[in-house]
């Protein structure tokens, strides 16, 4: 089925600043995405989370967040009517579009195309690899509907991911790198971070465990 373009969805959604933020499951991304929210210009923001690669993600994303004023909003209505929805946390809010699993392609860095007509930054957040790897493979070995073969091509795959989220973050400027091992252990890490992708610094903590 087609994706419905995004006007058709929100037609009066002006996002303000927004981070297009990839990262592969297992890498500690919600903890740090929450560190984002919680800093938000102006304490408003909309996350767009577990997007489709190179889809609308008004339309691919899997569940909806929204902060005004530093708070969370309650979403009930967003099935029925997406502009409503959005339009609960005023204007220009931060917008972040997360996408799982996957990352930015050549030509995409190359030659951005932003999702709206706003400023776009493109991080990518990584862990090191050997708890990422142990984690990731803890939790297939938990899913009962996985024999050996399909938990070899699940590792396969994510370890090519994997490998291509580091030859990103190994390039000056191409994207903006976030390591979750030193966000958890470093307050400056994270006030830098944030420094660095425009946001504020008024909570540096590490935050509640996420329902993710």
């Amino acid at each position: 089925m087609a994706v419905r373009p995004a006007a058709s969805l929100a037609p009066d959604f002006r996002p303000g600043p927004v981070l297009r933020v990839f990262g592969m499951r297992r890498s500690g991304n919600h903890a740090i995405l929450d560190g984002f929210l919680r800093n938000a210009p102006g304490g408003n923001a909309v996350f767009l989370n577990n997007c489709k690669k190179a889809q609308d993600p008004l339309a691919s994303h899997r569940s909806l967040e929204l902060r005004r004023g530093g708070a969370p909003v309650r979403v009930t209505d967003e099935l029925n009517d997406l502009g409503a929805t959005l339009a609960q946390v005023g204007a220009r809010p931060l917008t972040i579009v997360s996408v799982e699993d996957g990352m930015p392609g050549d030509r995409d860095l190359a030659r951005p195309r932003p999702i709206w007509d706003s400023e776009e930054q493109v991080v990518v957040i990584y862990r090191g690899f050997l708890n990422w790897a142990a984690s990731l493979l803890r939790k297939i070995k938990g899913n009962s509907r996985y024999g050996a073969m399909e938990r070899a091509r699940i590792m396969t795959n994510a370890c090519r991911t994997y490998g291509r989220a580091l030859d990103l973050v190994s390039r000056p400027g191409a994207v903006h790198p976030v390591l979750y091992d030193r966000w958890i252990a470093s307050e400056g890490y994270r006030r830098d971070t944030l420094q660095a992708l425009g946001l504020d610094t008024r909570d540096l903590g590490l935050g509640e465990v996420q329902r993710y």
